[in-house]
């Protein structure tokens, strides 16, 4: 039996934080993609700065316990394996169960941060077994911490093998476990842990729920320092789900309370991360300016972070977030500038993990500060893409000042070294990689090729598809250059499924890899699409090279999609491979570099049939956005019909024959790029739209929608609005800011009544809370929403607005699905009447996309743009009463054309800016 006292002993010396966000343990997979590293979280009771009791002497055994979390902590986690192997072997002969399972769960530990997963699980299996038959046989309270810890590395585990149902319910029992005695920090991590991986199952409400449980119970907290440092975690958790104007709090509020340097460090570098991803989504809606003016206040944040800092590894942290801001934001003079500082602390680091990823993310910045990096480098396309106000200094006076490539070439060198000494065989292939991108930027293609085969060797024997895809990618783009296209096609292949298995980690790693998944993850896909859709030497593209494509596009849909919604879809629905609609032609589009890509699935044929127009992306995005510029207009235009026939010409006259003798109805899009900010119905072939001929459904994918018609005799809608925006008074309603009233939407919901049963919720009866309880008791296939929203590329300002709050679309999306998953009717039709996409964001149909898909709903309309006037409500109840129709039974897309046909028919209402916006998204039967 072990003493009490020693058993308290082992409590406070080797159990570790339990506030441990899995960012860390991730971000630090990400070294080049993430711009900055993630901060450490601090460590309870460090052992280095424990000494025993002086009535307690240790034994050997439990002296080597204490020597390998010493090398843990130092990110030196061969040696402390080999180490607690010592320990556990002695503990084992001792037969000493509690000793034996805590050194077992901290071997755990460390082999899940080199990546050696069946270790893992094998040390953490024994640790629980041992730990179990403790807490029923002995005294619970000595051994019952210990199994908490060890469930909630258990949960890591399971989360890192994408096993996210089990990990949450593991760090359920975790929380449940530190709960029985009285352990509050363990109780909060394991909540922080849990909140995470409901975020990336999609349960967005459940997880803000247990965020909202970590907040309550830090305000309940008398101790300043425990509560500055929780309110620093639960900061980071916010920022990391995409919550960022309550991380600004909680970080504020960590900074005040904040009394020890470092930990005042700790929370200006979280502030600097949280301003870099508003920065961030600033860019990817087009708001430069405002992304600068955000730029300034993180690398302000970043400066006083390094300042406070009385360690060199805080401080080392800052420097390089700065450095790589400073390098994204094009101001190369001033990162250079920075470097002697970088070049004086990084030798004063202790060897360990810590100092050989601050290697690699400095050498990372300095390749993407290389003038040609943007445009050759893989992990660099997103640099650069913003610029100071300040002027640059002359590009030859940069390029004196820039390192060498030999000096980069040396201090990944250097890192490559330090990984071997420490065994750790992901910095090693990390630093391989880095070198094979400095030699493929250099043009030493032999080199490079050498270097990233030897990369991808390293993972071999390790399950880190976040590493080798892009290394896979890396190859494909050195055999592509080699002419080797079947050689690119396989290499390319293979990184898409290992972006699939890495896909957990890819979507909450920080809001910045989501803003810059358009340059981290997209490349990968399109690659593969220009060489599975180019001819060979022997002829045209196989019609196999063909069904690849359309995957690989179908593929692309789904990571965007998850990406945007920050959850794993595949983990949400269940993927439809059923027949969709046998009067259906599918068109695939796909915007390449310098081709556009129109892929053609014909309902009667076997063979697919492939376009290619030889045009760059930049005529076609210029063409879109003239098009979209002139459908703003209250008229029809020349310039408009002239745009819409280019359109026409690349996508539907080539194949006008082929859609005749196939008596093809609806055409169903899957669209790319600036192609889904146009309504397809404006198509133009000279004489007619290409409405006037065919029903016209979109969709991110057609095996994310079941093809399930509405079944018209049970037909009824639950219908909410708001007519009446309080704009006048926005100390009670800020939410109504900047909106205008919608005269017709009394109207609009009135007329639902004529058509089928409704219940109706208007201006103060659609609140939140009623837009919850009502779908949630409903059984109506069909829920109209007719309000101000609008659709972006930032899923926190996709929204529409209700009579008391913004529902954005996480919670609108959780309301929606609620419902189905208690067993109620599904969801069939969601209208979203006068949405509209954001100004000058080419990604913003990704809201749309979005709602449509975590709502649940097989199918939803909405519009592109906001019609205040008649014509919408006109437009409803013409589609309404389309779909009703029994005389002449239609499915969704095709009530929806007569009803735009219609309007299009009545006087006032000829232009496009009226009939065209609404789209009908998913399911079109």
């Amino acid at each position: 039996m072990v003493e009490p006292n020693r058993i308290e002993i082992f409590r406070r010396v080797f159990g570790f934080l339990s506030i441990v966000l899995l960012g860390f343990a991730i971000a630090l997979a990400f070294p080049m993609l993430a711009a900055q590293p993630a901060e450490q979280v601090p460590i309870s009771s460090s052992p280095l700065k424990f000494a025993a009791s002086p009535e307690v002497r240790l034994t050997q055994a439990e002296i080597l316990l204490l020597q390998g979390t010493e090398l843990y902590h130092a990110g030196r986690f061969a040696e402390a394996i080999a180490i607690w192997q010592q320990a556990a072997s002695e503990f084992r002969t001792q037969d000493q169960s509690l000793s034996l399972a805590l050194a077992l769960s901290n071997l755990a530990t460390a082999y899940h941060q080199l990546g050696e997963w069946m270790a893992a699980e094998d040390a953490i299996a024994q640790s629980l077994t041992l730990l179990q038959t403790l807490v029923q046989e002995a005294d619970p309270q000595r051994h019952t911490p210990i199994l908490a810890r060890t469930l909630n590395h258990q949960g890591s585990l399971f989360w890192a093998q994408g096993q996210l149902e089990e990990a949450i319910d593991t760090w359920q029992q975790s929380a449940a476990t530190y709960a029985a005695v009285g352990d509050e920090t363990g109780v909060m991590g394991s909540l922080l842990n849990q909140a995470r991986g409901l975020q990336t199952l999609g349960l967005s409400i459940q997880s803000e729920a247990l965020l909202q449980q970590v907040s309550q119970r830090l305000d309940d907290t008398a101790d300043p320092n425990f509560r500055a440092a929780g309110l620093r975690q639960l900061g980071s958790a916010l920022r990391r789900v995409g919550k960022l104007d309550e991380a600004r709090t909680k970080l504020t509020q960590s900074l005040t309370l904040a009394v020890d340097p470092n930990a005042q460090s700790s929370a200006l570098l979280e502030l600097g991360n949280l301003e870099r991803a508003q920065r961030n989504r600033a860019m990817a809606i087009g708001a430069t300016v405002k992304a600068q003016a955000l730029a300034q206040e993180a690398l302000n944040y970043y400066e006083q972070a390094a300042t406070a800092a009385q360690n060199p590894e805080r401080k080392m942290r800052a420097q390089l977030n700065r450095l790589s801001l400073l390098i994204e934001e094009g101001d190369r003079a001033k990162a250079i500038a920075h470097l002697p500082d970088l070049q004086t602390l990084m030798p004063t680091l202790p060897l360990g993990r810590t100092a050989v990823y601050a290697r690699l993310n400095l050498a990372h910045s300095l390749i993407c500060a290389h003038p040609d990096a943007v445009a050759v480098a893989a992990s660099c396309q997103h640099f650069g893409l913003a610029r100071s106000d300040e002027p640059m200094v002359p590009e030859e006076t940069v390029a004196i000042a820039m390192p060498s490539v030999e000096s980069i070439s040396e201090l990944l060198a250097t890192a490559l070294q330090m990984a071997q000494q420490l065994s750790d065989l992901r910095a090693q292939s990390y630093a391989l990689g880095q070198l094979g991108e400095l030699y493929e930027l250099t043009q030493q293609w032999a080199d490079a090729q050498a270097l990233t085969e030897q990369a991808l060797a390293l993972t071999e024997t390790l399950r880190a598809p976040e590493i080798r895809y892009r290394w896979e990618w890396q190859l494909g783009r050195l055999l592509e250059r080699k002419a080797n296209v079947s050689g690119a096609i396989a290499a390319y292949q293979r990184a898409i499924e290992e972006l699939k298995a890495a896909r957990n980690d890819l979507l909450l790693v920080d809001p910045e890899v989501q803003f810059s998944f358009r340059d981290n993850v997209e490349p990968v896909y399109r690659r593969l699409i220009r060489l599975l859709v180019s001819p060979d030497p022997t002829g045209p593209p196989s019609q196999s090279n063909l069904t690849q494509a359309i995957a690989t596009i179908d593929a692309l849909q789904l990571a965007e999609l998850e990406n945007y919604l920050g959850c794993n879809l595949a983990q949400r629905i269940q993927l439809s491979t059923e027949q969709v609609d046998p009067s259906a032609a599918i068109f695939h589009l796909m915007t390449l570099p310098q081709q556009l890509v129109v892929i053609l699935k014909l309902p009667d044929a076997q063979d697919l049939t492939l376009q290619t127009i030889p045009i760059s992306k930049q005529q076609v995005d210029t063409t879109l956005r003239s098009l979209r510029r002139e459908l703003g207009k209250r008229y029809s235009s020349a310039e408009g019909q002239a745009a819409g026939q280019q359109v026409y010409d690349w996508v539907i006259r080539p194949v006008e024959a082929q859609l005749e003798q196939s008596q093809v109805k609806t055409l169903v899009f899957v669209l790319d790029g600036l192609m889904r900010s146009i309504p397809m119905a404006v198509l133009h072939d000279g004489q007619d739209y290409l409405l006037e001929k065919y029903a016209i459904a979109l969709t991110p994918g057609p095996q994310l929608f079941k093809p399930e018609p509405l079944a018209q005799d049970r037909l009824q809608v639950q219908a909410f609005g708001i007519a009446d925006f309080q704009s006048d008074n926005l100390a009670e309603f800020p939410h109504h800011e900047n909106f205008g009233d919608l005269l017709y939407v009394a109207e609009e919901l009135d007329q639902l009544q004529q058509y089928m049963p409704s219940d109706e919720f208007l201006d103060a009866q659609f609140t939140r809370q009623t837009l919850q309880t009502q779908t949630l008791s409903g059984t109506s296939p069909i829920v109209h929403i007719a309000t101000h929203g609008q659709f972006s590329s930032d899923p926190r300002e996709t929204f529409v607005i209700a009579w008391d709050e913004k529902i954005d679309v996480f919670q609108l999306s959780s309301i929606l699905r609620r419902r189905e998953e208690r067993g109620s009717t599904p969801l069939k039709l969601l209208v979203l009447s006068a949405c509209q996409t954001a100004a000058g964001d080419d990604r913003a149909i990704l809201g749309l996309a979005g709602i449509a898909i975590q709502s649940g709903a097989r199918s939803t309309l909405s519009s592109l743009w906001v019609i205040q006037d008649q014509s919408t409500a006109a437009l409803m109840n013409l589609f309404y009463q389309a779909l009703i129709d029994e005389t002449e039974p239609m499915a969704r897309a095709g009530a929806l054309r007569r009803a735009q046909l219609q309007l299009m028919a009545t006087p006032g209402y000829r232009a496009p800016y009226y009939w065209a916006p609404y789209v009908m998204v998913g399911g079109w039967l």
